[in-house]
Formats: C-alpha cells, sequence, structure tokens
C-alpha cells in the first residue's frame, strides 16, 4: 500500500506540464504501473511504444493487454532491418559516441513519433530495476547464505561474463589495455559500504543506469521531448532504499523488484507479473548481419581505418550474434561498438557529413 501510494504521488508530480503529456509502454512492470496510474488516476491516455518485427520482444502482447485494459490511445511504432540501419547514422550523429546497446535506435524512433503526435513530455519506467533489485544479476548478490569476498562480488558485479571479456575486448581492440576499461568501474565497488546486495544497488545506480539515463535523454532530445522517470523521484529513491532486501527479492521464486510485481499482481494478475524479464530489446546485430551489403562495406571500411581487427569481426558476424550458440552478451555489445565506432570515426574524425556515411 505504501508503494502504491508513493509511487501515485510521484506521478502526479511528474505530471505537471503545459504541453501534452504521454506514456512510454514498453509491455514491462514498471511502465505499466505507471501507465495505470496516469491513466485511471490523471486522465493520460495516450501511450508510444516499439515493437521489433522478431519473437525476441515477447513483451508486445503486454503492451496490447494495458492499451486493451485501459482503453488507450496507443502510437506504435514497427522496428525492422531497414529502419534500424536507416537510422544508425543519425543516431550516432546525436549520440556522440559509439552504441554498444541497440536500445538507442528504438528511444529515437518512440521521440519521433512522440513528436509527430504532438506528446512533448513522456513518462518512461527507467530506474525500477535499479531502486527495487529488478535484474537476474541481484540474485547472486542477495542469497543470505552466499559468502562473498571482495574478489568474488568483484566478479560478480563488475564481471558478470567472466573475466574471457578481457580477451574480447583485446582482440577487437588491439591497441587497448582492458582492465582500464573496469579500473574505475573496480574502485567505485569498493568505496560503497553495507552488505554485498546493498553494494550491488548502488553499483547498478551510480554506474549503469548513469549510461542508461544518457543514452534516453540524447536520444529523446532528438525530436525536443522531455522523458520523466517517476521511479528516480527523490521520494520514490527513498522509499526504495530503506527497503530490506527480504522485501525487494523473493529469493524463494528467484526473483527480484518483489513490491511492484505484487503491486502490478493487484493492476492486472499473477501471469502479467511473473513473466520471464525481457527488457527493452532490439535485436540489431541480428539486423546488421542480416545486411550482407551493409557488413561488407562497413567491414572494407573498418579494415581500411586498421584500429579494430576486422577479421574478427567478420567470424563474429558469421555467428549471428545472440542467436543460440552465438555470442554473448557482452560480446554482442563489443560487436555493436565495433561497428558503430568506425561510424562514429567517419563523421567526427573524417568530417563526413550524416548522408555521406550513409552510403552503403
Amino acid at each position: 500500500d505504501e508503494a502504491e501510494s508513493i509511487l501515485k504521488k510521484v506521478v502526479k508530480r511528474q505530471l505537471i506540464s503545459d504541453t501534452k503529456v504521454g506514456c512510454q509502454l514498453s509491455g514491462g512492470i514498471d511502465s505499466s504501473l505507471i501507465t495505470k496510474i496516469c491513466a485511471e488516476d490523471y486522465g493520460i491516455k495516450d501511450t508510444i511504444s516499439c515493437i521489433t518485427d522478431t519473437n525476441y520482444q515477447t513483451d508486445a502482447p503486454y503492451i496490447r493487454r494495458v492499451v486493451n485494459d485501459l482503453n488507450l490511445n496507443s502510437y506504435t511504432i514497427d522496428m525492422n532491418s531497414e529502419i534500424f540501419i536507416d537510422k544508425l547514422v543519425d543516431i550516432i550523429w546525436h549520440f556522440e559516441r559509439p552504441l554498444s546497446h541497440t536500445p538507442a535506435t528504438g528511444m529515437f524512433q518512440i521521440s519521433k513519433c512522440s513528436e509527430e503526435n504532438g506528446i512533448t513530455v513522456l513518462l518512461s519506467g527507467e530506474g525500477a530495476d535499479e531502486m527495487f533489485g529488478g535484474y537476474k544479476e541481484f540474485l547472486e548478490t542477495a542469497l543470505p547464505d552466499k559468502k562473498l569476498n571482495e574478489d568474488d562480488l568483484i566478479d560478480a558485479i563488475v564481471f558478470r561474463e567472466g573475466k574471457d571479456q578481457f580477451n574480447d575486448l583485446e582482440s577487437i581492440f588491439p591497441g587497448v589495455r582492458a582492465e582500464r576499461f573496469y579500473e574505475e568501474r573496480i574502485t567505485r565497488l569498493k568505496h560503497f559500504t553495507g552488505s554485498p546486495f546493498d553494494k550491488h544497488l548502488k553499483y547498478e545506480t551510480s554506474v549503469q543506469l548513469v549510461e542508461l539515463l544518457n543514452r534516453q535523454d540524447r536520444m529523446s532530445m532528438t525530436h525536443s521531448i522531455e522523458n520523466r522517470v517517476p521511479f528516480l523521484d527523490n521520494e520514490m529513491v527513498d522509499f526504495a532504499w530503506k527497503l530490506p532486501r527480504t522485501t525487494l527479492m523473493d529469493l524463494d521464486k528467484r526473483s527480484g523488484k518483489y513490491v511492484l510485481k505484487e503491486l502490478a499482481t493487484r493492476y492486472f494478475d499473477c501471469d502479467f507479473s511473473y513473466r520471464k524479464k525481457v527488457g527493452f530489446f532490439i535485436p540489431g546485430n541480428r539486423y546488421l548481419c542480416e545486411n550482407t551489403s551493409f557488413m561488407n562495406n562497413i567491414l572494407s571500411r573498418i579494415e581500411k581505418r586498421g584500429i579494430i581487427q576486422a577479421d574478427l569481426i567478420k567470424q563474429w558476424a558469421k555467428k549471428d550474434a545472440l542467436q543460440t550458440g552465438g555470442l554473448n552478451h557482452f560480446q554482442s555489445a563489443v560487436f555493436l561498438k565495433a561497428i558503430t565506432f568506425e561510424i562514429w570515426c567517419e563523421l567526427f574524425l573524417d568530417g563526413k557529413t550524416v548522408e555521406e556515411c550513409k552510403a552503403f
């Protein structure tokens, strides 16, 4: 009841605007909670969603469920290979650095759709996973009988994919000393106080969440959209961080974000709340790999520049990133960063225009 009361209060504050407000609805628990409160308590009926043309985004049925249950005005953007590749250069131009995560393309399209429909403020569910322990990785540090020393904690939090990622990073970028990439993160983690779980929450909030919000802010502002995050309102953050681990995590179900899932169960049902977490995923690497013309062109440009190990990128491209037996999560991020690093170089080092870089 307290979680619901505070969430309604912070949503009301976030809705203060002299322009049209809508909700960024991904179909996940967090954005669905905000959307329901906005619709039923404050009459906000407009939502923007991005749906891919693959089987990866299993949250699409839940978007439809929320829209139908609440009788919302739903604006839906389809994402496919053609759109992803066409917008990639524009996104890197606005982001001003290489990409390592594909949701930036979906956020770019959501902002574009929002502008086209006169919605200049969007409320999203970002921050809930970091505040309420929503990622599966939190289970590594939440188990009370799991004793973790400092090295164990670093491995569980910083090196989620294992230390082989050192080799992956240095193989793709031969001039990079991978340890330097992680030194600041490890130092920050060591300075946090509290239990291993407390340290994990603080790490996700101060490192991963900062990157996520930076990406979201830059993509929103490409079309002058203000993206607001009720779960990061000061009152909500204070509430979340005072909750004990046993309230945030349901260890019997091996599930995090227990408080919000129970609230979502009351609003929708148990199947809605306790399905497998998907997140806002766009299979960008698969889109790139399927377009042989694009890949052959960009690989030749990477090879000519000579900074990145093009042969390994070619091998990874054949694995079709994130398919069964393909690249792991870290390798997928490095793969995308390598591809977009070349585009970034052409834009910001070579001085090419966006249109020149799009000449794939």
